[in-house]
């Protein structure tokens, strides 16, 4: 069986009549991986032969992923004490035999006597026997183990060949001149001879292609051994069945029922749940167990890393599955999207009738007094910035995410600008009325739209870059555990940005006019108001940065929502309030008189 004689150069007339070690490795081999045994102990007798197979069995044990615990090189009749002590110490529950008859029995011997655990010992071809040939000590310590063995089998016309083959016969087979000479002192000249029922073995002169081999289980009931075989195919095919009469093919496992199969790996298997985690300076087939990331499971036993669940799912209390993750958004289901679509509609309506009320009383010298279609615009973009708030509540789609920021930010620059282009008008208007003022020329009804759409123009040439380069989507934030937090993502956060920068320029230039224009007569102006209002306005969104950085999920959403809504009553009330209740209830003062009163 030695693997040398495979060198046909060395060896150019030899025909093997059994498989090659090589071949019995393999097949050592594929039983190891069957039963999962990664963790196997090596005693080996200290020949040429044995060392030699051994060393071949553990480089291709290691390129499969299986470890030696421990390998005893035995010397005939040396003190056993320690080898065995290394035996009984080790988790190993496996154990391979490279050695002749006569040095086994010895092992035999050694085991029994050092009382070691039971083992499960694989025995290569070269120690196969039967029961028959082993003393009745010895069975007990072999029992349950595997013996790998070249199969025997009857060659059909061999019995008729031998019987019938003499040097008579075949006189220039030199062959059989001298096996007669050495068997029966026969010279070829010699008279024929009747050889019945000499040889049974299996001869192949095949130096390729498939091997079969027998695996027997050891096993004692009843003081009475039994051996289940098991037919292994090396390098290809590998299977194992009964070839009990009556039983279906069945797996080698069922070979140790009732007896359970052993275990022998270096440390208990890594759970669902666990991964494995080499440790340092220890072999491969030992680690430590280390439980899944956040976010990551394992479903399979000892997995070396573990797998990360989908976007939309996360793991359970063990890692050993991936369940859905809980949806959260700011919906109109929710009491928090509920009050704030509430309040929405209810302002929006509070601006309509505000708008009508300026509409129907169009003619009054307030309305007149005050830039009556700025005043208009404002209201009409007012009315817009709070029915914006609804496109925020409810579960993001494509359509909403690009009209979110985008439909915000037009509406509420072009109330800025109005208001802006409110304060300019006031303050050119004062001017105008100064004796040889070239102001006068500009001022006009067209005056404060051109300022409107000019501003305005601005901020939509940013939203339409936004959208064509970088453009808002529907996305889920995983961050917080077992939530997917369904949102807006706003593609370019330096198009925000640029957007909110807008609207905050346009606000502080309001802001800083009407500061200064807020002692101008009343009668020409609302400086005053406007001061007011502009600084609610810039109060709420300060106050927003902070707020909106320091919240996540739906309460993020509804942040932006609030101040939307804050700052865009603020306007309302702040610039329209005071009018509607002179137009209402204070009819007397909304007259030309009172408006160009003396200061």
């Amino acid at each position: 069986m030695d693997t040398m004689f495979n060198n046909r150069v060395l060896f150019p007339a030899f025909y093997r009549t059994v498989p090659s070690e090589f071949m019995q490795q393999e097949v050592i081999i594929k039983l190891l991986k069957h039963f999962g045994w990664t963790w196997v102990g090596m005693i080996v007798t200290d020949d040429e032969i044995s060392q030699g197979a051994s060393e071949q069995l553990r480089t291709k044990m290691a390129s499969n992923g299986i470890c030696v615990a421990f390998s005893i090189r035995l010397i005939h009749k040396m003190d056993l004490a320690t080898p065995m002590q290394i035996v009984r110490n080790s988790t190993a529950n496996v154990i391979i035999t490279y050695s002749n008859t006569e040095l086994f029995y010895y092992i035999l011997i050694a085991l029994e006597m050092t009382s070691v655990p039971d083992k499960v010992l694989i025995l290569p071809a070269s120690l196969a026997f039967t029961a028959e040939d082993l003393p009745e000590p010895y069975l007990k310590r072999l029992n349950g183990s595997l013996i790998v063995s070249v199969p025997r089998r009857e060659i059909p016309g061999l019995k008729e060949y031998l019987s019938n083959a003499s040097p008579v016969n075949t006189p220039n087979n030199p062959f059989l001149n001298r096996l007669w000479y050495f068997t029966f002192s026969c010279y070829p000249n010699g008279t024929k001879k009747n050889i019945r029922n000499i040889c049974e073995e299996d001869i192949s002169l095949r130096t390729v292609g498939p091997t079969i081999y027998d695996v027997d289980n050891f096993r004692l009931t009843f003081s009475v051994y039994a051996a289940v075989h098991a037919v292994a195919q090396a390098l290809h095919n590998l299977y194992f069945s009964d070839l009990e009469p009556g039983k279906s093919p069945n797996n080698l496992k069922k070979t140790f029922s009732p007896w359970q199969t052993p275990i022998s790996v270096c440390n208990p298997s890594c759970l669902p749940g666990y991964r494995k985690v080499p440790e340092r300076e220890k072999q491969v087939c030992c680690y430590s167990c280390s439980p899944c990331p956040e976010g990551e499971i394992s479903n399979q036993t000892d997995m070396e890393n573990c797998i990360r669940c989908p976007k939309e799912q996360w793991p359970n209390e063990r890692k050993d599955s991936c369940i859905p993750r809980t949806l959260e958004l700011l919906s109109f289901e929710d009491p928090l999207g509920v009050a704030l679509a509430c309040s929405s509609v209810l302002l929006s309506v509070v601006g309509a009738g505000v708008l009508w009320i300026f509409i129907k009383n169009h003619h009054t010298a307030l309305v007149r007094a005050n830039n009556r279609d700025l005043s208009y615009v404002l209201l009409i973009s007012l009315i817009l910035s709070f029915l914006c708030c609804l496109i925020f509540i409810g579960r993001p789609v494509k359509v909403t995410c690009l009209l979110r920021q985008t439909s915000f930010s037009i509406v509420f620059t072009i109330a800025v600008s109005s208001v802006l282009a409110k304060t300019i008008t006031v303050v050119m208007a004062f001017n105008a009325t100064k004796p040889g003022s070239q102001l006068r020329k500009w001022v006009g009804p067209r005056l404060g739209s051109s300022l409107v759409i000019v501003l305005s123009l601005g901020e939509v040439i940013i939203c339409i870059a936004w959208i064509i380069l970088a453009p808002p989507f529907p996305d889920g934030d995983t961050s917080q555990m077992g939530k997917m937090i369904l949102q807006c993502n706003d593609g370019s956060a330096i198009a925000l940005y640029l957007v909110i920068g807008y609207i905050g320029v346009l606000a502080l230039l309001s802001f800083l006019l009407a500061f200064f224009a807020r002692r101008l007569p009343d009668s020409f102006n609302e400086a005053q108001l406007i001061t007011f209002s502009m600084m609610v306005f810039c109060s709420v969104w300060v106050a927003f940065i902070p707020a909106y950085l320091s919240t996540k999920g739906k309460y993020m959403v509804a942040v932006e929502v609030f101040a939307i809504l804050a700052s865009t009553a603020g306007l309302l009330g702040c610039i329209f309030i005071p009018k509607c209740y002179i137009i209402l209830l204070r009819s007397d003062l909304n007259k030309k008189e009172f408006l160009v009163g003396k200061k």
